[in-house]
């Protein structure tokens, strides 16, 4: 009879063990991070560019005045002396109107916008250029089209208003000192000026409101349930609030004292560290790891958007927009 020769319980034990612990580590590894963000193609796929854009264009993109936003198979954008113009999915640019404009807003149709000496009045124009009319005579920021409405924040008193795609029917929603306005196609975040405002959700129909947090926060990002931002209390590191358990946590020491913008599960922010490089940094469910931080813009950046297929963004003390694609690449001059 022939021997079969085992290992001893205790090796077999601790070989087991070995295998486990690897498994688990394999495991955690490969599901904590996001997979890098898929370009999607406005040539290609029309709709789910549209899709990924909206949402884009009422949250992160919100704090650099959506200066490029998508809006019926276009982009628009303003030419490097501030008038209006739309660059197709060719990249082609052409005029849309000659008043000056930035903070753009886009619903059924419309390019909405603020335009004046110190964008002390908002307009409306069709994305042919035809139609193009004042709306409004006084000072907005934060502008967002939704529902056959525009939601914005009243620079002068701070108050969140809304009122009809024609001007009328202006009605307050936040009677506080307004900071900061997001959107997620139901409901309105706004951020006030101290801790005694805090962070409020209004319905912006019946103008019910909640506060979710009595401090103060800073570049707000909605996301599901989920809500990104700085604080200011804290070197402004980056905290995620939970929908769930209507707790906060801090996911890193990384300190942002500028706008950063959520995408796809990626946080993308200016390192003031490094020259102003655009960098990106996956999020999980409960951390960031600065070491898993990506280059995305090898160039100097002041304000940036991001939208499903590339990033667009000025450079200090230049009004030209450059873009570079969300999988890499060089700038490329747009205006």
């Amino acid at each position: 009879m022939t021997r079969i020769r085992t290992a001893p319980p205790l090796l077999i034990a601790c070989l087991c063990a070995c295998i486990a612990v690897s498994c688990l580590l394999t495991a955690c590894t490969s599901g904590r991070w996001p997979a890098e963000p898929v370009p999607v193609s406005l040539a290609d796929n029309p709709d789910a560019y549209q899709a990924a854009a909206a949402p884009l264009a009422w949250q992160g993109n919100l704090h650099n005045q959506n200066f490029v936003i998508f809006g019926q198979d276009n982009l628009f954008l303003p030419e490097r002396n501030g008038t209006v113009a739309r660059l197709d999915d060719q990249l082609r640019l052409f005029p849309v109107d000659p008043s000056s404009g930035c903070q753009f807003a886009w619903a059924d149709g419309w390019l909405f916008y603020t335009s004046g000496s110190q964008n002390s009045t908002v307009r409306k124009v069709q994305s042919d250029g035809s139609n193009g009319v004042r709306i409004a005579n006084l000072p907005y920021q934060y502008l967002v089209a939704d529902r056959g409405n525009l939601f914005a924040i009243l620079t002068s008193t701070g108050q969140v208003m809304r009122f009809r795609q024609d001007g009328t029917d202006r009605t307050v929603l936040f009677d506080g000192f307004a900071t900061e306005l997001q959107y997620d196609g139901s409901r309105l975040y706004v951020c006030g000026a101290n801790d005694q405002t805090g962070l409020v959700r209004i319905d912006p129909d019946s103008g019910s409101s909640e506060i979710l947090l009595q401090r103060r926060v800073v570049s707000l990002n909605v996301v599901g349930d989920t809500l990104y931002f700085a604080d200011p209390d804290d070197n402004h590191r980056v905290y995620a609030w939970s929908g769930e358990d209507r707790h906060d946590r801090c996911l890193c020491d990384l300190s942002l004292t500028r706008p950063f913008i959520v995408y796809a599960n990626w946080l993308y922010y200016v390192d003031t560290d490094n020259q102003g490089r655009l960098m990106r940094l996956p999020l999980s469910d409960t951390a960031a790891d600065l070491e898993q931080a990506v280059l995305v813009v090898d160039d100097a950046v002041a304000s940036f958007v991001v939208l499903p297929d590339a990033v667009y963004y000025r450079r200090p003390e230049d009004n030209g927009v450059f873009r570079v694609p969300l999988d890499g690449g060089r700038p490329q001059k747009i205006t």
